[in-house]
């Protein structure tokens, strides 16, 4: 058994060739009077009968429009971080009597903002992890709110 040497068509032939067999509409007659194979003139028909691959100058506008559609994201993203920032520290600075609980405040303007913005973005801009938020919220009010809240009704009702 000897291993023939794959031949080279010109593309003026594949398309005589197709031509040929599209007109007979017998494809079997038509590749034994070129002296080919069937099956190549059967894949020449189907190559040649698909529409032609697009330009490259389409995919470069493809992707532009890919690269313009994430541009406009990113952008979106970083007017809403720029928005929130200004909005928490504007919030630090109303509360600049309480800085000690710098955790209590952040996590209450996270709470705050997060009917607006997600509550992941919210954290990852005050590096605060999602669980220690969601751990305040669901937590019980301490002992020193609660007796702070008592001292302040009793201080409220002493001066009105």
């Amino acid at each position: 058994m000897t291993i023939q040497a794959k031949q080279k068509y010109t593309a003026e032939f594949k398309e005589n060739a197709v031509k040929r067999a599209n007109e007979s509409s017998n494809v079997a007659k038509t590749a034994r009077e070129l002296g080919i194979k069937e099956n190549t003139l059967t894949n020449w028909v189907y190559q040649y009968s698909r529409p032609p691959k697009p330009d490259k100058a389409v995919r470069t506008d493809e992707h532009l429009y890919d690269e313009l559609k994430r541009l406009k994201k990113d952008v979106a993203r970083l007017t809403e971080e720029r928005d929130l920032w200004t909005r928490r520290q504007r919030t630090l600075r109303d509360a600049q009597d309480r800085l000690c609980q710098r955790n209590t405040v952040q996590t209450a303007w996270i709470l705050e903002q997060s009917v607006d913005y997600s509550v992941a973005l919210l954290c990852s801009m005050l590096s605060v992890s999602r669980s220690a938020y969601y751990a305040w919220t669901t937590a019980a009010e301490s002992r020193k709110a609660q007796r702070d809240k008592e001292l302040k009704t009793v201080i409220t009702a002493a001066f009105i």
